[in-house]
């Protein structure tokens, strides 16, 4: 595997487009799950291929995370809104692997554009750290001690014991 720099920007891309936000309120539950799923399962092998591990992120302080959306096609003749794209499932198949959790604390930025007259519909997202990276302890190798042989002692209390004769009233 090769060595993760964790102290630039992550960019993964992704080659769906998350649902307009009107789509996605007057969806069934199972509607949306479904979607939660194939983003998921979009998003896990690049994710790996990147260097991550699930239950281990990336950054333990703030992101930002930037979301361009390359459009190929108009839906139904009129252009896509930015402000009308939900990023929910998208980022929260990031969350454990590239910051813990998708609150105020951990993901105070987030930025949204559209590019139009692409040759294919994908998602590019950029995850930047906004301050000097806090390092997750668990992914820092920690140097090995050198193995020291240490010989059985008796579970009676020693060799003591072992000599002393057992009392019986």
């Amino acid at each position: 595997m090769r060595p993760l720099d964790i102290t630039h920007a992550l960019t993964i891309t992704v080659p769906m487009l998350p649902s307009s936000l009107n789509k996605w309120t007057r969806a069934h539950w199972t509607t949306r799950n479904g979607e939660h799923k194939a983003w998921v399962a979009a998003m896990e092998p690049r994710l790996l291929l990147a260097g991550c591990r699930k239950g281990h992120p990336l950054w333990a302080g703030p992101v930002e995370v930037a979301l361009v959306y390359h459009v190929a096609r108009k839906k139904g003749g009129k252009a896509m809104d930015v402000d009308n794209m939900a990023p929910k499932h998208a980022i929260d198949a990031m969350k454990g692997w590239v910051f813990p959790d998708d609150g105020p604390s951990y993901l105070p930025r987030l930025v949204q554009s559209v590019v139009l007259g692409a040759k294919s519909d994908c998602t590019v997202i950029t995850v930047t750290p906004l301050h000097a990276p806090e390092l997750d302890r668990r992914r820092v190798p920690v140097p090995l001690k050198p193995y020291v042989p240490v010989e059985p002692v008796e579970r009676l209390g020693g060799p003591k014991a072992a000599a002393r004769k057992p009392t019986r009233k």
